[in-house]
This record gives structure tokens, sequence and C-alpha cells, in this order.
């Protein structure tokens, strides 16, 4: 998939809608919390802005076609495979 593609594509930009959608109404939600009922949310906002920073990255990746995707995916693995090796010398 080219980037014109994917900004064509009907699908591409319902996820983006309902992935901005979710993002925006966690945002807000956690945003009540933590001003008007006072609660200490700050876990979830590091977890949050994560989110925030992983959605664009693998959003790109699929807008930029396959290449991409196949190195992010690739970079995953290679890092899920060197965590498992940490864990695994821990034991």
């Amino acid at each position: 998939m080219t980037p014109a593609t994917a900004w064509h594509s009907e699908v591409f930009r319902f996820y983006l809608l309902i992935i901005g959608g979710l993002l925006a109404v966690a945002g807000g939600v956690l945003g009540f919390l933590t001003v008007v009922l006072r609660k200490d949310v700050r876990p979830v906002w590091v977890t949050y802005r994560s989110w925030l920073l992983m959605v664009p990255v693998v959003l790109g990746a699929v807008w930029g076609g396959r290449a991409p995707v196949i190195l992010l995916v690739g970079l995953l693995a290679l890092l899920g495979m060197k965590e498992f090796e940490i864990g695994r010398a821990h034991v």
C-alpha cells in the first residue's frame, strides 16, 4: 500500500477516526479523574503517553506501506527476543 492509497482508503481513515477518538476520550477521562475528582492516576498517564507515541509510529508504518511494516515488526521481534533473553538470565 502506498501512502496515497492508504489516505484514500475508507478503512484506513475509519481506523484513524476510531483511534484518534479513543485517545481523545481516554485523555478526557484521565483529565477529569485528575483535575475534578483529584485521583492519583499518574501510572495511567505514563501508559497513556506511551500510547500517544506508539500510535503514530504504527499508523505511520502502515501508511508507509509494506517495507516500513516489515521493518517495524522485525524491530519489535528483535526487541522482544532481547527482553525474553534478559528475563531468562535472571531466573
